[in-house]
């Protein structure tokens, strides 16, 4: 009956059912009291009453079930002590009274209890100090979990002699050291006594206990950390067992460096060393760990670069190295790691791009975190391959360019931070996709255009636009009601939005005029321009002027902006981006109004962004042209007006076949 949603009372009368031997009720939603009326069943073998609401204290009744091999009573909300009469259960071979709240001491009877093999009582508020003739007490002990109580005192010497002792985890307790060399004649597969207190902060501690878990050649688990460890990791550990798949030693005060001899420890999949004052290299030979699953390397004071040979951990699913002294660059070899789903590198002296191959990774799904370096370079659009990744941080490197639309394609974002780089151009229309985003800082960058409306409209709990180069109009939609989820100070350029952020007016019919559809832009463009080719005289100068007024109608800048100087124009800016990544550059608030304007057929239907994309390359390309720097690379006029023709006949019988259709 085990595994289904009963619920309300274990009825009284199963007391009356004597001949029951295995009662197995666990992982249902019964609650009340454990049931006092089961003295009868004096054939009963096994009791499972686990995984359920069941709440009072322990029967001292249940001491009477003298055939009782098997006691369950893990994940309830069971209070006072575990009762002395439960020694009287001679055949009792398995208890386990897990997650619960028993308080006081572990009964001495329950230490004179021969026949018990498997023991679980972590995750109480017990304490005492444990048997000092554990051996003796407990001869056929196998597996002993104590962890989560208030235990305290020593590992008593005695344990040496539990020969059948496979698993002892004393976990987060007051058990302090030494640790008793007696423990090396065990045959323990794990040994977990992190959160104690084995170690005193003062020589080199771990010396001994690791040769003395050296002679314990099936261990697979060994969990030290924190425990006030101090002093060099031993060359020593290279002799555990082969066996050893989880190391961890963190938060302990364990300098020098990491011994290279831990390419012995074949087996490894988890190494934790975090929160230590570890320093010099990571050793090359970290990439013989062919199973290696987890490297937790992060806040010490590692130094050198990241070594190349982690590339060979094919196994590899989370590398944490935050806040070292690493530096040089990120090494190309980490793409070759195709199962990582975490990166964190951040707060070391990185350098160099970000290697394109790290955007490769589509099994990126908890985070990509390289803050805090000395980045340099663009985003790779390729970027948008990470679909299923949660959170994203770049901030404070030197990163440039501007902020890839092919962000868009992320899937299930929730954090975009990069703040603190020298990004710039506008803010991507098509970040509008990501409805799952929460956090949003693109503080103290060179953004600029108007902060789009979508931004108040996606599921964002905090937003920081701070110390940017934005201009117009500050959306009062959604988030931007809240001041205290948002930040837009240092742009000085804003106006508008609700009245606390006391900015001031915005001029009127100016956002009007900028919101007009894009068939009017183009159009206005295009008759304009076909008028002034007669211009004669002045006509280049006539004509580059008008470019850069349009450029400023389609960009979103002005030719006197600050990012631009003798050696950047409005024109060459605009160049850049031509005529792949133009959508890149153009004003936000273009494209959300021609998506809200399409122009559609019975037969057809195109994208809005594609009809930007035609309309808008040809006729900026020209613009570009039109305003080169030396006058022999300038169209001439009358290659302007044939080619201004050409567009203005493809647009206007494109707008003709709509209205025909529509």
């Amino acid at each position: 009956m085990a595994n289904n949603s009963f619920h309300g009372t274990i009825p009284k009368e199963i007391g009356r059912l004597f001949r029951l031997q295995h009662v197995i009720l666990w992982n249902n939603s019964f609650e009340g009291k454990l049931p006092t009326n089961i003295t009868g069943w004096s054939n009963i073998i096994e009791l499972h009453l686990g995984l359920n609401n069941l709440r009072g204290s322990i029967p001292a009744s249940f001491g009477n079930l003298s055939a009782l091999s098997k006691l369950s009573l893990a994940e309830n909300k069971l209070i006072g002590s575990i009762p002395f009469e439960l020694g009287r259960l001679f055949k009792l071979r398995f208890l386990l009274l897990t997650s619960n709240y028993l308080t006081g001491m572990v009964p001495p009877q329950l230490y004179n209890m021969s026949s018990l093999s498997f023991v679980s009582l972590s995750f109480n508020q017990l304490h005492g100090t444990l048997a000092p003739d554990f051996d003796l007490a407990l001869p056929n002990l196998q597996e002993f979990f104590i962890s989560e109580n208030h235990f305290f005192g020593p590992i008593p010497s005695s344990i040496g002699n539990s020969s059948r002792l496979l698993r002892f985890d004393i976990a987060e307790n007051a058990i302090n050291g030494p640790t008793p060399k007696s423990l090396g004649n065990l045959d323990l597969e794990i040994f977990s006594a992190s959160g104690n207190s084995l170690g005193t902060n003062s020589g080199n501690e771990l010396h001994n206990i690791m040769n003395t878990l050296s002679n314990c050649s099936n261990l697979r688990e060994l969990n030290l950390g924190p425990n006030n460890f101090s002093g060099l990791l031993p060359h020593s550990i290279a002799n555990l067992s082969k066996f050893l798949s989880y190391l961890d030693l963190n938060d302990n005060y364990i300098s020098g460096s990491i011994p290279v001899g831990i390419e012995n420890l074949l087996n490894l999949q988890s190494f934790r060393v975090h929160h230590n004052m570890f320093s010099g290299i990571i050793p090359e030979s970290i990439g013989k760990l062919s199973k290696l699953e987890q490297i937790f390397m992060y806040t010490n004071k590692l130094s050198g670069k990241i070594p190349s040979s982690i590339g060979n951990l094919s196994q590899l699913s989370i590398i944490s190295l935050f806040e070292n002294k690493l530096e040089e660059r990120i090494p190309d070899s980490l793409g070759n790691c195709k199962r990582l789903i975490g990166i964190d590198l951040g707060y070391n002296n990185l350098t160099g791009t970000i290697p394109e191959q790290i955007f490769e990774l589509s099994s990126l799904s908890i985070a990509l975190a390289l803050n805090h370096n000395q980045l340099t370079g663009p985003i790779p659009t390729q970027i948008g391959n990470l679909r299923n990744l949660g959170q994203l941080d770049l901030s404070e490197n030197k990163l440039s360019g501007g902020i890839p639309a092919t962000l868009s394609s992320f899937q299930v974002f929730e954090l975009l931070y990069l703040a603190g780089n020298h990004f710039e151009g506008p803010i991507p229309a098509s970040l509008n996709q990501l409805k799952g985003i929460r956090f949003l800082d693109l503080s103290r960058n060179n953004l600029s255009g108007q902060i789009p409306k979508f931004l108040g409209e996606l599921r964002l709990e905090s937003l920081n636009l701070s110390y940017n180069m934005f201009e117009g109009e500050v959306p009062i939609v959604g988030l931007f009601k809240n001041v205290s989820a948002f930040s837009v100070v240092g742009n000085s350029k804003l106006c508008g939005g609700v009245e606390e952020l006391q900015l001031p007016a915005c001029p009127a019919n100016v956002l009007q005029k900028k919101k007009g559809p894009l068939n009017n832009k183009v159009i206005i463009l295009l008759i304009t321009m076909s008028n002034m080719v007669w211009v004669k005289r002045y006509q280049h100068k006539v004509i580059c002027i008008a470019m850069e007024c349009y450029l400023e109608m389609f960009i979103g800048k002005r030719p006197t902006d600050c990012m631009f100087s003798d050696t950047l124009s409005l024109s060459g800016y605009t160049k850049r981006f031509l005529p792949d990544k133009i959508l890149e550059i153009v004003d936000p608030q273009i494209i959300l109004e021609e998506e809200r304007h399409p122009s559609r057929t019975r037969e057809t239907t195109t994208p809005s962004t594609n009809k930007l994309e035609v309309c808008l390359v040809p006729v900026l390309q020209i613009g570009v042209l039109c305003c080169a720097a030396r006058p022999n690379e300038r169209m001439n006029a009358r290659d302007v007006l044939a080619e201004l023709h050409k567009i203005r006949n493809v647009f206007l019988g494109a707008r003709e076949q709509g209205r025909q259709h529509g």
